[in-house]
């Protein structure tokens, strides 16, 4: 879609991918944690955006 409006797309190289990758499991890691602490399922919610992310992203 960006290409296709003019947009450039760049891609990250394997190591980029990896370390973006794992930084932004510790953001949602930490989030887990303190929504947890608040009274909510965390992990549920976490699992239940990434299921919509997948069923959307088809």
């Amino acid at each position: 879609m960006q290409v296709e409006s003019g947009g450039e797309v760049i891609g990250l190289s394997a190591e980029a991918k990896a370390t973006f990758d794992t930084l932004g499991q510790q953001v949602v890691d930490r989030w887990v944690a303190e929504s947890t602490k608040s009274g909510f399922d965390g992990a549920a919610l976490v699992a239940a955006a990434r299921a919509s992310i997948a069923k959307y992203s088809k």
